[in-house]
């Protein structure tokens, strides 16, 4: 699979541009024949939930963060004592 690297996607909303995001790289997953859209982030910026959630919803494209991430529940659970 051919690999692409730096793709910028735009964020458009109502013909008007609100950002973007560059992936790191995109492939084509050969055993799947699905396209994949990597990020490589050594820290993780305040904004990148954000922008994820824009890709998935502007262009439909499921980003997968490496190195992957567990998320972190920002619910708090109080424990019940007998």
């Amino acid at each position: 699979a051919e690999l692409e690297r730096q793709i910028v996607f735009e964020f458009i909303v109502n013909e008007v541009r609100i950002g973007k995001f560059t992936a790191d790289h995109r492939y084509l997953d050969l055993s799947t024949g699905q396209v994949v859209v990597e990020d490589v982030k050594g820290v993780l910026v305040r904004d990148v939930g954000l922008r994820l959630r824009l890709m998935k919803a502007l262009h439909g494209i499921e980003v997968k963060l490496w190195p992957e991430r567990k998320r972190k529940s920002r619910r708090k659970t109080t424990e019940v004592k007998p």
